[in-house]
């Protein structure tokens, strides 16, 4: 689903808003000290009026036509054309469709061979080529962006090992400005003893493209997203529940955004890893009550029961569900309140001002912001 402000009337509010929030003063808020001594910090104040705070409106579909039937969406991406590139985790094929909903092509489809694909993990455009990532195969493929044929196959080259109480994976693929690839890693627990939970982090290192060799350097690495673990000799169990603290890193225009859900604090870095830039708002989280969460898994079967049961619950719920980045610079963060049925979606400038601010059911979750428009799933 695509979702479209009113562009014109909203961008001349927006630059003229703009321009008065860059010469304005930073609110006088109460910030905490491990925020306040970030450099190149902007504060935006919770009662600050959004540019906009209307409902967007749908515009257009992408999914099942006459011709098409989609078995489960695994990922999509959209280039700056506004054509949307959706994969489906069935039958691996990535479908192509125009800005108005219209099918008009396919990529790929299920197999080994040359532009095959087992398992598609990430979609990313540049100028010349649509590039997917397969995690199964470890390898990437390049199609052609304008006439969406096969051009070639890139060994991935790292091989996951299992042998320890933590592996490593490659979960994410984004092309850099400079043609190179940026890999998102992801650590997880393996079977064996509990006697050292070791910390877990997402990080990122760039693939060297002519040379199909990593760069020494880690680009970026932060904690990753909190879970409920049990394990012991034979089994492992993990889970992932709403109330635990969740990392969000996206790559969006040379920058690296980063996230940690405790808070509206949003940083961004370059394609080196160097400091740029920080938002931040104030904002109250809601109050966690051990009992509502207690009831809201009794009905599960055990050991989701019990790892709920026993778990050192947080005094509140995380800031936000989700956040990611536009293609002007801007943050969008769902914000969680008192209402279970819905999200609260704002939307941060790096100038300091609210750019909208929307209600929305939480089964409606953005995924993209680009073009103007947003784009859910």
């Amino acid at each position: 689903m695509k979702n479209l402000f009113n562009q014109r009337k909203l961008t001349l509010i927006i630059l003229t808003a703009l321009c008065f929030a860059a010469c304005s003063n930073q609110p006088d808020v109460d910030i905490p000290e491990r925020i306040s001594v970030l450099e190149n910090l902007t504060i935006i104040s919770p009662d600050a009026t959004p540019l906009n705070n209307s409902e967007p409106v749908k515009e257009a579909v992408f999914g099942d036509t006459d011709e098409v039937i989609i078995g489960q969406i695994n990922t999509f991406t959209v280039d700056s054309n506004g054509n949307v590139f959706l994969s489906d985790w069935n039958t691996n094929i990535i479908h192509v469709y125009s800005p108005d909903g219209t099918h008009i092509d396919e990529i790929g489809g299920d197999g080994d061979g040359p532009g095959e694909f087992r398992r598609i993990s990430s979609v990313s455009i540049d100028e010349e080529a649509i590039h997917v990532f397969d995690t199964q195969q470890m390898r990437i493929s390049r199609f052609d962006v304008n006439s969406f044929r096969f051009i070639d196959d890139m060994e991935f080259p790292f091989k996951p090992d299992f042998s320890g109480g933590v592996f490593i994976y490659p979960h994410g693929m984004d092309v850099m400005s400079d043609g190179d690839y940026l890999i998102q890693f992801g650590m997880n627990l393996n079977h064996g003893p509990d006697n050292e939970r070791p910390d877990l982090s997402f990080f990122g290192k760039k693939l060297d493209i002519n040379r199909g060799a990593f760069k020494p350097d880690t680009i970026y690495s932060v904690p990753a997203s909190e879970a409920l673990v049990r394990r012991d000799e034979r089994s492992l169990t993990m889970a992932s529940v709403p109330y635990k603290r969740s990392a969000h890193i996206h790559y969006e225009n040379g920058e690296i955004m980063h996230g940690w859900s405790d808070d509206l604090l949003f940083r961004w870095f370059d394609e080196d890893g160097a400091y740029i830039r920080a938002v931040y708002s104030p904002y109250e989280s809601e109050p966690l009550l051990r009992s509502d969460i207690v009831k809201l898994y009794e009905d599960r079967d055990e050991p989701r029961r019990g790892m709920i049961r026993d778990d050192d619950h947080p005094e509140t719920w995380p800031a936000f569900k989700r956040a990611l980045p536009d293609d002007e610079g801007r943050v969008w963060a769902g914000l969680i309140t008192d209402d279970p049925e819905s999200y609260t979606w704002k939307s941060f400038s790096p100038e300091g001002e609210v750019y909208a601010s929307f209600t929305w059911p939480r089964s409606i979750e953005i995924h993209r912001v680009k073009n103007g428009a947003i784009y859910t799933m």
